[in-house]
This record gives C-alpha cells, sequence and structure tokens, in this order.
C-alpha cells in the first residue's frame, strides 16, 4: 500500500557523530535554568548529543500553549514568564489551589500561573517543578497511522485549535537559519483526502532539550495550528493570521482529515529540499518511526489523524471553561518611558489618558503603543486629572530595537470590562472616526462602532440585528423592523475585534437619538468553545453630531420572530416554501429530499388511458429520431394547488420497457433535453363526439418543434445528457416500481456525467411566461368529476393561453442519432388519450425506417425542424409514411426528482421616502457562512402604487406562488413585472417586493438558512 511499517532500528541508539555518544547533561526531567541567564528554564530530554546514527520521532501528541509564571511569596505572579510556549495538559483549568489559567488582553496568548514559588520548598507537599512537571504529564498522543485505508483506524482526534508537539530522540540541529527554514522541513496536509497544504507556524521548543558546547539545543518541535496577530508580525517568514486553526472534519465522519508529513530524503521531484536533522547532521530513518509513503521519493513518515468539528465536545476545539472578556480600550499618551535596568524587554513609563475614559491598570492588562504590544507587570500610581505614574512594562510582542524610545507616543490600554469601573458604558466601544465629545457624544453619521474580546470569537454569534445593533429612536424605544439601522458586523482576521458599520450614514432628521447594544442570549457572543461572557456593558445611548449635513435614509429589517414583523400589523409579511422557527427566530427552506414519482396505469391520468400492447419503438431507433413527449402534473396523480409539489429538480427519467423484457443496445450518439412545454394536452373526451380539446396538445407536422417550446431562458429547454455521452441499453438495468411495472433508466445522470447530476427545475414558480393555450386552462377538464375525480371545477385557476409554470408540462425530447451498432428492438410501453381518437397530442417525433421501395431513411434529429412521422412496417405495403407526425401516444415512465430550490415572496414592502436608492441588502448568516454548496439567491421588482380593489398589497397572504396579486393591482415601477437581480433595478420606486431563492446541496442533503434580512435605502 506504498506504507511500510518495519521494526524499529536496531542501531538507533549509536553512533559516534557530532555528539560521541554524549549523555544528558542531569537527570531527565529535571527543570534547569537556560544558558542565556535571561531566568527562563528547560526540561532536559534524553538524547545522545546530537550524535545518534539516524534520528527518530519518539511521538507526536497535542496540548494547549502556555506560558508559565510562578508567583511570589505574597502570590503575585512573577513579571515575566520563566517557561514561554510551554504545550500543556488540553485538560488543564484553574482550580485556585494549583494553577491559574488567564489570557492576556492584548496578545490573547494563555498564562499558566502556577501557584507556588520556583525554588521554594513545596508547599502542600509539591513544588513549582512538580506542578510544571504534572502539567505536561497527559499530553494526547496522535496515534501512528496513515490515511486513505493505508493503516487501520481509528484515528486520534485533535481540536482544531491545538499545538502538536514532534519529540524527537535527540539533539536537533536548531540554529537560526534551520529556525526559519522548519516550514520546508515538514508539511501538513488537510481535506479528504488529506491533499491540501494547511500553513501552521512551526518553531523549535524552547522548554525541552539539553545544552550542548554552552548553547541550548531543542528536542522537539511545536507545531501551532493557530496564529495571533502578534506571532504573524514577529514571525521571520510571512504567515498569516489564523484564529480558527485547522478546518474541521466532516460531521459523522471517523476517517482522517488531516496528515503530518516529514521528509526524510531530499528529492526536488517530491519539493522536499530541507530535512531535520541532528546535531550531527543526521536524517530520520523511516524505518524507525513507521509508517511512512514509500512510494514517495521522500519517503515522508506520515500521522494521519481527524480534527474536531461542531458536533464534537467544546465544537472541536480546546477544553474552555473560561468566559471570554469584553476588553475596553482606553485613549493614552505615554509621556515617559525608561528600562528596568538588567532587562530588555521591561520598561516604567507615565501615562496620561486623552479621554474621560481612565483607568488604574491592573497586573495583567496590556498596553498597546507603537506597534508592540506591553503587558502591565507591576506598579501604576494613579494621579488626579488622569495621569498614571510609575507602571512596570513587559513587552510581550512586536519590535524591540528601538528600546524605551519605542514606548512614546499615542496608544490605548486593553482592560477587561468589570461593572465597578467608575466609567461610562460608552468607554468599552470604539467608534471611528472618535467622537466629538468622547467616549459618545456628538457621534459622526458616519461612525463604525467597535467591540473587542481577550480570545477568538465566533464570527456568526454576532449579528446586526439580534447581539450586537444600532437602534434608533428615544431611549425607551423596542427594537423593530423599521428602527434598527441596517449594518453589517465585520470580523478582524484573528475574531477578537468586531466593527458594526451601517449601510448609509445614520440618519439625523429626527434628533439623532440611536443607542448601542451587545445582547446576550442563545447563540449570541460566542467564544470557539460556546462560552459566552459573564457580562457585558449597558446600552450606550448617544446623539449625533448636530453640526453635520442633514441624511435622509431608513431601512427594514426581518428577523423572524414572527410572520407579521412589519406595519401593518395583522397582515403577514411572507409566504412560500419555508419553516419558521419561532425559537430559533430563523426560516429555513424545505428538507433537501430525493422522490420518484411513477406515471403508469396505477394513478393519475394514465390510469385511465387506454392501453397498447405493442408499444412503440420511438425514439429507439438506429436509423434516428427526434421525438418531444411530455408529463403533466396530473399523470403524477398530482393536484395542482398542492405547493409541495411546486419547483422540483428533475433528476433522471425513465421508461417502461414492454412486458419488462429488454434486449442489449448501444446508441453512441443519444442527447436528451427537458423544459417547460407551451402546450397543456387536456384529453377530456366524449367517444361519441371526440375530444373537447383537440388542439391542446404537442404541435403537428404543420408546426415545427420549437412551436412546444419557450424561449424564456427558464422555462427554455435544456441539455441534460449530451449526445457524445450515448445510451448503453442493459438488461440488468431492470427494475421494478412501487407498482411493481417494470422500468428502465434513460441515461440522463447515469452515464457520462454521474458525479456532477444536472438537474431542471420543473413547475418553477420563477417563470413569468405563460402557456396552455386552445385548452381549458387549470385545473384541466380531465381533472374535474370523473373518472378521475381530482377537482370540482376546471379553468378557474387560469383560463386558456394564460397557465403558468405550475400547470405546464414537462416537455422532453430524446435525440437519437443513426447508428450501425444499435439493434432498435426494444418497445416503449404507451397508453392513448381519448378513445378511437388521435388528439390531443402528447408525442411530436420524427423516425427513421424503410419506406414501401425498401429504401431505408435515416433521420438527423439535428436536422429535423418539423416532425414528419414515421414508417410502419405493418402498412399496406409495408413502409408507409404513418398518418400522423403526432398523436396521443403517452409514454408510461418515472421521474425521479430531488427537492433542491425553496422560493419565498414578501409582501410589498413600503421605504415611506419618495423616489429613494437602494443599497445591497444585508443577509445572516452571510453567503460565505452558509453551508458548502448551498446558495441563497435574491431578486426584485418595484411599484409606484396599487390600485384600491382586492387583498391589500402589504399581506402576504394575498399573494399567489409567484409572488402576484390579482391582475392590475399592482402599478409596476416602470412600468415593469419582470424580477431583477439588481437591487438597482428599484431605484427611484417607492415600494418594493423581494423574492428569496433558497438552494440545497444535493450531495451533502444541507440547506442554507436566514436568521435576519436587512433593507436599505435612502433618499
Amino acid at each position: 500500500m506504498g506504507v511500510l511499517f518495519g521494526v524499529l532500528w536496531a542501531g538507533c541508539g549509536g553512533g559516534a557523530g557530532f555528539g560521541g555518544g554524549v549523555l544528558p547533561s542531569g537527570a531527565v526531567g529535571s527543570l534547569v535554568a537556560r544558558p542565556e541567564g535571561n531566568g527562563r528554564l528547560f526540561f532536559i530530554d534524553d538524547h545522545r548529543g546530537g550524535g545518534r546514527s539516524a534520528l527518530g520521532l519518539s511521538g507526536v501528541t497535542w496540548g494547549r500553549l502556555v506560558d508559565v509564571f510562578d508567583v511570589d511569596p505574597s502570590g503575585k505572579p512573577s513579571p515575566a514568564p520563566l517557561l514561554q510556549d510551554l504545550v500543556v495538559d488540553p485538560d488543564l483549568i484553574s482550580d485556585g489551589v494549583r494553577y491559574r489559567l488567564e489570557v492576556n488582553p492584548g496578545t490573547g496568548g494563555e498564562r499558566l500561573i502556577v501557584l507556588r514559588t520556583h525554588g521554594a520548598p513545596p508547599v502542600g507537599g509539591v513544588t513549582f517543578e512538580q506542578l510544571v512537571r504534572d502539567a505536561q504529564a497527559l499530553l494526547a498522543p496522535v496515534l501512528p497511522r496513515a490515511a486513505g485505508g493505508i493503516t487501520p483506524g481509528p484515528f486520534s482526534l485533535v481540536p482544531r485549535n491545538a499545538t502538536l508537539v514532534l519529540q524527537f530522540d535527540d539533539l536537533l540541529l536548531d540554529d537560526e537559519g534551520v529556525a526559519d527554514s522548519l516550514a520546508d522541513r515538514l508539511g501538513l496536509l488537510t481535506g479528504l483526502p488529506p491533499t491540501t497544504p494547511f500553513e501552521v507556524l512551526p518553531s523549535f521548543d524552547p522548554n525541552h532539550g539539553d545544552v550542548l558546547g554552552g548553547r541550548f539545543h531543542s528536542t522537539r518541535v511545536l507545531l501551532r495550528t493557530t496564529v495571533s496577530e502578534a506571532e504573524a508580525s514577529s514571525s521571520s517568514v510571512p504567515i498569516r493570521v489564523n484564529a480558527i486553526g485547522l478546518p474541521e472534519s466532516l460531521a459523522g465522519s471517523g476517517d482522517a482529515n488531516a496528515t503530518l508529513r516529514i521528509p526524510t530524503r531530499v528529492d526536488a521531484s517530491a519539493g522536499s529540499f530541507r530535512l531535520l536533522r541532528n546535531l550531527s547532521g543526521k536524517a530520520i530513518l523511516p524505518e524507525a518511526s513507521p509508517p511512512f509513503d514509500a512510494t514517495s521519493p521522500a519517503r515522508e513518515l506520515l500521522r494521519a489523524f481527524r480534527t474536531g468539528n461542531d458536533g464534537d465536545i467544546n465544537r472541536g476545539f480546546l477544553l474552555d471553561v473560561t468566559r471570554p472578556r469584553l476588553i475596553g480600550g482606553f485613549g493614552l499618551d505615554v509621556v515617559s518611558s525608561t528600562p528596568v535596568a538588567g532587562t530588555a524587554d521591561r520598561f516604567r513609563a507615565d501615562i496620561e489618558f486623552t479621554t474621560p475614559c481612565v483607568a488604574r491598570p491592573s497586573l495583567g492588562d496590556a498596553l498597546e503603543v507603537a506597534g508592540s504590544v506591553f503587558e502591565v507587570s507591576g506598579g501604576a500610581r494613579v494621579l488626579s486629572g488622569g495621569g498614571v505614574r510609575d507602571i512596570e512594562l513587559r513587552r510581550v510582542a512586536g519590535d524591540g530595537s528601538s528600546g524605551a524610545a519605542g514606548l512614546l507616543g499615542h496608544g490605548f490600554l486593553r482592560l477587561p470590562y468589570g461593572p465597578g469601573l467608575p466609567v461610562s458604558s460608552g468607554c468599552w466601544w470604539t467608534l471611528v472616526p472618535a467622537a466629538g465629545a468622547p467616549p459618545i457624544g456628538d457621534v459622526s453619521s458616519f461612525s463604525s462602532f467597535e467591540v473587542r474580546f481577550d480570545e477568538p470569537m465566533v464570527a456568526g454569534s454576532f449579528r446586526a440585528f439580534d447581539s450586537m445593533r444600532l437602534v434608533r429612536g428615544a431611549a425607551g424605544a423596542k427594537a423593530s423592523a423599521r428602527n434598527l439601522v441596517v449594518a453589517s458586523v465585520h470580523a478582524s482576521r484573528d475574531l477578537r475585534s468586531f466593527t458594526l458599520t451601517p449601510l448609509l450614514p445614520l440618519d439625523n432628521r429626527q434628533g439623532g437619538t440611536y443607542r448601542l447594544e451587545l445582547l446576550l442570549g442563545p447563540g449570541n457572543l460566542l467564544d470557539l468553545a460556546g462560552n459566552t461572557p459573564a457580562l457585558v456593558p449597558d446600552r450606550v445611548h448617544f446623539l449625533l453630531d448636530p453640526e453635520e449635513p442633514a441624511q435622509e435614509n431608513g431601512g427594514i429589517v426581518f428577523r423572524f420572530s414572527s410572520l407579521d414583523e412589519l406595519d401593518p400589523f395583522g397582515e403577514t409579511d411572507l409566504r412560500g416554501q419555508f419553516t419558521l422557527d419561532s425559537t430559533r427566530e430563523t426560516i429555513r427552506p424545505r428538507p433537501l429530499e430525493f422522490f420518484s414519482a411513477a406515471c403508469d396505469s396505477f394513478g393519475g391520468a394514465p390510469s385511465v388511458m387506454l392501453p397498447f400492447p405493442k408499444g412503440v419503438q420511438t425514439p429507439l431507433s438506429p436509423l434516428g429520431s427526434r421525438l418531444q413527449s411530455m408529463w403533466r402534473y396530473v399523470d403524477f396523480g398530482w393536484q395542482v394547488r398542492d405547493e409541495s409539489k411546486y419547483n422540483i429538480d428533475v433528476i433522471g427519467m425513465s421508461w417502461s420497457p414492454v412486458g419488462g423484457v429488454v434486449l442489449s443496445d448501444f446508441f453512441p450518439r443519444f442527447e436528451m433535453r427537458v423544459g417547460h412545454s407551451r402546450k397543456l394536452p387536456d384529453e377530456e373526451c366524449n367517444p361519441a363526439r371526440g375530444p373537447s380539446y383537440p388542439a391542446s396538445g404537442l404541435a403537428d407536422g404543420t408546426v415545427p418543434f420549437s412551436n412546444n417550446e419557450f424561449t424564456e431562458p427558464l422555462a427554455a429547454m435544456r441539455t441534460v445528457h449530451p449526445e457524445s455521452f450515448g445510451y448503453r441499453i442493459d438488461s440488468s438495468n431492470v427494475y421494478l416500481n412501487e407498482h411493481r411495472v417494470p422500468m428502465i433508466p434513460f441515461p440522463w445522470n447515469r452515464s457520462g456525467n454521474a458525479a456532477a447530476p444536472v438537474t431542471y427545475t420543473w413547475r418553477d414558480t420563477a417563470i413569468q411566461a405563460l402557456g396552455g393555450s386552445m385548452g381549458a386552462g387549470l385545473p384541466m377538464a380531465i381533472e374535474e368529476g370523473g373518472p378521475l375525480f381530482v377537482e370540482e371545477s376546471f379553468g378557474d385557476l387560469a383560463k386558456p393561453d394564460e397557465v403558468p409554470s405550475i400547470g405546464l408540462p414537462l416537455l422532453w425530447e430524446v435525440r437519437c442519432f443513426p447508428t450501425a451498432s444499435g439493434i432498435g428492438l426494444n418497445p416503449l410501453t404507451i397508453r392513448l388519450g381519448c378513445l378511437g381518437w388521435a388528439t390531443p397530442n402528447f408525442r411530436s417525433f420524427s423516425t427513421g425506417g424503410v419506406n414501401v421501395n425498401g429504401r431505408t431513411i435515416q433521420v438527423d434529429p439535428s436536422l429535423e425542424e418539423y416532425p414528419s412521422g414515421g414508417f410502419n412496417p405493418s402498412s399496406q405495403p409495408p413502409g408507409k409514411r404513418t398518418a400522423r407526425q403526432a398523436d396521443n401516444s403517452f409514454y408510461v415512465g418515472e421521474l425521479d426528482y430531488v427537492v433542491r430550490v425553496s422560493r419565498i415572496h414578501t409582501a410589498w414592502l413600503d421605504t415611506v421616502l419618495l423616489a429613494p436608492r437602494y443599497i445591497a441588502p444585508v443577509l445572516e448568516p452571510p453567503a460565505t457562512a452558509q453551508p458548502t454548496g448551498t446558495s441563497i439567491v435574491f431578486d426584485y421588482r418595484g411599484a409606484d402604487g396599487f390600485t384600491s380593489v382586492g387583498r391589500s398589497p402589504f399581506d402576504a397572504d394575498g399573494l399567489d406562488a409567484y409572488g402576484d396579486l390579482a391582475p392590475g393591482r399592482v402599478l409596476f415601477h416602470g412600468p415593469d413585472p419582470s424580477w431583477s437581480n439588481s437591487i438597482s433595478s428599484l431605484d427611484g420606486a417607492r415600494y418594493f417586493q423581494v423574492r428569496l431563492s433558497l438552494i440545497g446541496n444535493m450531495h451533502s442533503g444541507a440547506i442554507p438558512e436566514i436568521d435576519s434580512l436587512g433593507f436599505a435605502f435612502l433618499r
């Protein structure tokens, strides 16, 4: 299978290379000082002085990345970490006795404060060293597995934001050049199967290894799956910020979707140019650390695993029992700074706050200034007037080359929200541009509003109308469809900052009073593990700057708490194919489901048609054929007003072989097309008088095939099985349908393009074209009374020639091209309409044959513009042309379809503005956050007014399935009743209507969901 397992290499511990068999400098596992004299510590790992004759991978584990601090006798944390970037037990939590786990408000990095003093006697029987050792004891292993069925499962589960640890059995070659090129020496692939490169941030572990020749050398490599802003800015190689980490695995699947690959050989063809080596330059021996890829020239070690997903514990992320905290940004100026003697990254500074937002900095707070982040590690003496003196700071991110001078200038104090601080609630928001009277007075109409948290948050839990919103009006005004400001929320790259940006300048006509709200509740303001903040600031009320130019605009917001959110109340806002979840306040389309529907003698209109035992050859003729036929809703036993059968996507068709007998055959050129038929045959018939609507069916030979078709794009014929795919008929494909009628599939989505199925939306309510001339309208006359007893009357839903798409048949066409390889001995089962009469026509056709002179006549279907009929081998003499080119032959068959598209219409919406201009709407969740392969399509049309007759235009219950009121009720803008996907087509129209098409993913079964919608407009 390309992967070898082998036994451990016997010589792995030998060799007299660089280290000459040098043993560790102290007891393995002991905690000692690093040689740089900076107060940092490390654990001695087992090794052979970098002298092994081959490097071995001892194991791969994962855990939580932290900086480790001790405390002084008073319990105050040390000003600088004793171990930096240490990977600890992923389930470690604060217990108040041994550990306290915190988040740095500036960088978002985690700090493990060990509640012991390093070097002090044990407290409670344990020392600092023992507690740090215990914190690493339960790192989770990544089992040695390979993906793709190469090795059996199960595969290890790795949280998406975990840090991977690669432990080796010797000191690594880890000089600066190697450290900068670590990403070239190993790789991580993701996907199913794992083939897509994933960008990780690798580094040598500074906490495990040993000192050789006066220099520390690591035995481990860390792979960060997340990258913070601070880490990206300080990285020696370009890398993107990634707050989420690894891609999530497929829910319900235990398959590996990530593979760590470590090359063991240099090979340019495999893209392997650099290797991990020990100090003596020896690379990894793959046989010593299986599994590995023996088919690759680079012979990469493989470690496959499954990443977390939303259905796993902690939503697929590391355990997190700490609630996220809102972080303020209080503006300040650093007016003086001096370095702490004997240090390179610690300073004392004096600051002056620049707004009324003033607070005494506390230990662990952060200061951002001049592109660097500093942690408050001591001091802080508050003076009256907004000054703070003698703050002790430690640089934790940013360039330190400028020393104390780099700490001067304007910046921000980052501190967590607490209700006890005597500052305005507005201090916890950042306004851009800044308020004229900080923190929240004389606000610009062009403002955006930002909040920040101490850890990455779920972007989708910040919604502009539900959890982070702006409300127009007086303090007591309840949020409603018309006073919610239409805005969008944008997340920063690190998912810690969220900005609410109104789509239009804030309207200032009526005093300019607004309020900002952060709302807790189910699904709101979540961190990656699903926790919510314990506290958020109160509502923030503010006034706009009265000196700014006038702004006139408005908006309409749907939050789907009910179907009656918009005035006039008591009338429904939406209608269509959706489900309202009033608990979650969302709307969802119909479930994505697959169905089959038979049109045979056991139901629907075919059940009262006459059998024709011999069947017909058309269209399966080796001499060529072009056939147009149709299936109607009534042929499947459906009722015309049943909206569950509207907007269905046809994905396949079957025909019924006479007697269930099929001979193998092959037509190398065979094409299928489908569309909506312009004609609606109605076979209501008196055997004595004949059919009531003889001309309602398909065209005969005097009219071209195209007369049966629409030219409107959505209704027009579409090629669903290209000619080149052909059609192989195999008796093994015969099946019995639910009525025990034999069927065999046409080739549509069965060959050539089966992996990417082609669909066609039938009974599509986005089609505005009308048809059904020369018939009875809708319902059809054949449906009224006996023998079907489907309807009590006919023609009351639509008049003849005004039949909409819900009543139009599926027009299907087969083009079978002449071939020497076909035999054409498979008759298709048909039934006949009106007894003794050949109309109305259910098919039009041209088929080749042998004429009365014995001459073979071939039909090229691509050249047949008019139906010409066929040749009758049973005529006298044989080979006469058929009397008709179109007839009432109805093909027995079966339809395969999927409910994939659901359409929703709003009632007419009133902007209450004259000649407004429209802005692209806000959709939550946005299209980028909808399930893969799903979509939501917007279409619009406008109106200038309405006539006074009939139902209210603002009540969706008065709309039909097309979003229409009674004819003549709407004075369309333009005037144009058609729909447009461009919202600018509405410009100038006071009233507008929206059609939503929610489209599911056929492969995954996923469907989109709408939490809220906002439409903005301005005068």
